[in-house]
């Protein structure tokens, strides 16, 4: 064999690939450069995203005052009732719930009247909304009951199955005692239909949108909580709740003057097919009026920073995806990057949360909320639409701190974090799919076992939080006992052994792994770093003390001119 076969020689390198290789190292460098240059201004938007959440609505404020209505709201049954150790919370049956709203719930607000507690006073009045579902939708009857039901009663008996709710099963003709109202005979409750997309509730059972059968007992015509408290006793005499009844939610906006807070209350009754009550509450705080104090024109000035900022971070995000398809031929060769996913993400958290605020601003505004109004204000949908902006808001600030990982790439220490994580990506990415397969396996297994007995576990979701809580070491394994005596010990112990000593352990090991390498490769410490840059820094500003730029001139001109 000749000399020529043995060393077989490089196919040459073409032009176009030499010239696409010099651009990625082009591109490569402009990057490099421009995560220097945009460092100092993350730095500035991060503290003014920062100052702009501090100065939102008053986390503290807001706690003490929902603690306060909550306490007064949900406190316990009269002693009368024979129930006094009973609560909001203990509500079990419709019976209970019509004792809660005519005692505790009427009698918190009835001196004064439409005050709660101390100077918390409920805007028009508060409105009772029930949900209820269609007979012989969302269940089936099994053939072996209903045919001796006919045989027995006749082939036209009516049947009634009333199953769990669903929008499709809601029911929405009226119901109740007959009356005559504009000359037309019809039925006292109708049903009503919201056009607000963030109207709803969520529930313990279900997800209930913002219609339903309302009734609004309002200040303008019960100026002392009497009429309200006749009417619920009304309520129970004719038969408001039945057996399609699914949800009865109670609704009201609250001020609060000591604290200047408005809440938007809510008491859900969620029914179970088998008649028992599920009690729930739901309290958010919200502003009606955006900025009216000194402190909200405070916040408004940050926020204008942070629109800025964001509107230059869009147009820059904008430029990198076109400069990447002039330097590689396609935008998408920018998503190759985990910072540019990052970066849309934060800006579609952040766009959407300036898009809700803006919307529920001119909401807010068209219902012209006032605290001496008398009318039922119905603040659902903008209540909720404020709570999404916060929570969107709340991501958006998780975002841009944790994009400031990006930057500290910059130094070689502080961008071990990230080298190392970029270092073990794909063994975690392969341990990941290993480790989901497992833990599903569990899941499945939790739900089947124990689906039925322990409320942890009656859905999959339910099971996939059930079981994370235990990885993590908060669990009830007496709930399981009792739902599985045989079954509880076995799972409880290979989930353990198999999920938490193995596979947690394994995930640590990847991790402590590829941050030790990195380790070893990073030659200088965070302190040399530092001295580096204290020094640059010193050279930079004896530079402009000195000017040497002009005495280097100067010194190059007499040279020339012979001196």
């Amino acid at each position: 064999m000749s000399r020529e076969n043995l060393n077989p020689k490089k196919k040459p390198i073409d032009q176009d690939e030499l010239d696409r290789l010099a651009r990625l190292a082009a591109r490569a460098k402009r990057l490099e450069a421009a995560k220097r240059r945009e460092l100092l201004f993350h730095l500035i938007y991060v503290s003014a995203i920062l100052i702009t959440a501090l100065l939102r609505v008053s986390i503290k404020e807001s706690y003490d005052m929902q603690q306060a209505v909550r306490a007064v709201i949900e406190d316990d049954f009269p002693s009368e009732l024979g129930t006094n150790q009973k609560s909001f919370y203990d509500v079990a049956n419709a019976e209970e719930m019509y004792q809660f709203l005519q005692h505790p719930f009427m009698e918190a607000m009835s001196d004064p009247p439409w005050v709660i507690g101390n100077n918390n006073r409920i805007i028009g009045g508060f409105r009772i909304l029930q949900h209820r579902v269609e007979p012989n939708k969302c269940c089936t009857v099994l053939a072996q009951w209903l045919e001796p039901y006919k045989k027995k009663l006749g082939p036209r008996a009516p049947y009634e199955c009333l199953g769990n709710y669903e929008p499709f099963c809601a029911a929405k003709n009226p119901y109740g005692v007959t009356v005559v109202f504009n000359n037309i005979t019809t039925k006292k409750y109708a049903h009503w239909e919201t056009d607000d997309l963030f109207a709803g509730t969520d529930g313990r059972f279900a997800n209930y949108d913002g219609s339903g059968y309302p009734l609004d007992f309002e200040q303008i015509w019960d100026p002392d909580t009497s009429k309200a408290l006749k009417g619920i006793k009304e309520l129970e005499a004719q038969g408001f709740v039945d057996r399609q009844t699914r949800a009865v939610i109670v609704q009201m906006p609250i001020y609060s003057m000591n604290f200047n807070i408005f809440l938007w209350v809510k008491l859900i009754f969620e029914f179970t097919p088998g008649g028992l009550v599920y009690p729930k509450s739901q309290y958010i705080p919200l502003q009606p009026v955006l900025y009216g104090q000194d402190q909200d024109q405070e916040r408004m000035v940050f926020e204008i920073i942070v629109g800025t900022f964001l509107l230059v971070y869009t147009l820059r995000f904008a430029r990198e995806l076109c400069l990447t398809k002039r330097e590689t031929g396609s935008c998408m060769n920018a998503f190759s990057s985990f910072w540019v996913p990052f970066d849309l993400l934060f800006l579609l958290a952040t766009w959407g949360n300036a898009v809700l605020l803006l919307w529920y601003g001119m909401n807010i505004q068209h219902l012209d909320v006032r605290v001496d109004y008398k009318y039922f204000i119905d603040l659902d949908g903008p209540a909720h639409q404020y709570e999404l902006a916060n929570h969107l808001f709340a991501i958006s600030c998780w975002l841009t701190v944790i994009k400031t990982f990006k930057y500290m790439a910059i130094s070689q220490k502080l961008g071990l974090v990230n080298r190392s994580l970029s270092r073990g990506a794909s063994a975690v990415a392969t341990f990941f799919v290993i480790y989901m397969m497992i833990y599903m396996a569990f899941v499945l297994m939790g739900y089947q076992i124990f689906g039925p007995y322990v409320e942890g576990y009656s859905s999959m979701f339910k099971a996939v939080v059930s079981l994370f809580l235990a990885s993590s070491g908060v669990v009830d394994y007496h709930d399981l006992v009792e739902g599985s005596p045989i079954f509880a010990p076995l799972f409880f112990f290979m989930f353990v052994i198999v999920i938490v000593f193995v596979m947690l352990n394994m995930f640590i090991g990847i991790i402590c792994e590829a941050f030790a390498a990195e380790s070893e490769e990073t030659t200088v410490s965070l302190a040399e770093e530092i001295s580096m840059v204290v020094q640059h820094v010193k050279q930079k500003y004896a530079d402009m003390r000195s000017n040497k730029k002009e005495e280097d001139d100067l010194a190059r001109i007499a040279a020339d001119m012979g001196y």
